[in-house]
């Protein structure tokens, strides 16, 4: 095997998922410091929606790669963090009020739709800072590692197999080989690439969404403080609109 290509991971995605990818790797003692190439792919990513996620597995997972990349060594700190606005007034989210995790997952699904219940936890955990503060110190610290390389701006056309391993190809012609390739990008971005089987099953059955942000900066901070509460409410449906979307 050529010896360019042994332990060379690519990752190809922006968001959170490659993020983490990223991370947990080139900071593993197992890796070993073996190069990782990091593609940005589509470039697409969600800004996080709330300060805090889902307690857990999600918090304990980010909690670890903030520790392995020294940003903070903080245990995750769960509470009730999210309150509705409704008839002027802020509350707890009504799947508070559930006592298991399966039940507050009912309540919620019944209450909200498909695409926004990816985002409210079930049960929440937040760090002192926010989860779009750490996000920014994680994507920071992932740029000075020696053993990634991070591409961007160039989209990825295809994927060819090879005796040593599997090659990317990038839409600019130029082929990054590597031992394995993990992909964390948009799941319809592999419809028609080359070097993915036709009719492959990846893509079916999975619900699209969109998500529209908008990010604010203000000259000075609102508050002393970090905010430690997020909230959402109802938008208005429009003349036959069934599903209920809030903001």
């Amino acid at each position: 095997m050529n010896q360019d290509t042994i332990n060379h991971t690519i990752i190809i995605g922006e968001g959170w998922g490659a993020l983490a990818s990223v991370g947990f790797l080139a900071t593993s003692p197992a890796h070993n410091g073996a190069p990782i190439t990091w593609i940005s792919g589509t470039g697409s990513r969600n800004l996080p929606p709330l300060p805090f996620l889902e307690a857990g597995r999600a918090a304990q997972g980010w909690s670890e790669l903030l520790k392995r990349l020294l940003i903070i060594d903080e245990a995750p700190q769960t509470g009730h963090y999210l309150r509705e606005f409704r008839n002027k007034s802020f509350s707890r989210a009504p799947w508070h009020k559930a006592p298991t995790f399966s039940d507050r997952i009912q309540v919620r699904d019944e209450l909200i739709w498909p695409s926004e219940a990816r985002f409210a936890p079930a049960f929440e955990a937040r760090f002192e800072l926010s989860f779009g503060e750490l996000e920014e110190k994680i994507r920071e610290k992932i740029h000075t590692l020696e053993n990634v390389k991070y591409l961007t701006g160039v989209p990825v056309s295809g994927f060819e197999h090879t005796e040593d391993g599997i090659s990317v190809i990038l839409a600019s012609g130029e082929k990054v080989a590597g031992s394995r390739v993990i992909f964390a990008d948009r799941w319809s971005s592999l419809i028609g690439m080359e070097g993915m089987p036709k009719g492959h099953p990846l893509n079916r059955n999975r619900t699209p969404f969109g998500l529209l942000q908008a990010e604010f900066t203000h000259s000075q901070a609102m508050s002393e403080a970090s905010m430690q509460e997020a909230f959402y409410c109802l938008m208005h449906k429009d003349t036959g609109e069934e599903e209920a979307r809030s903001i």
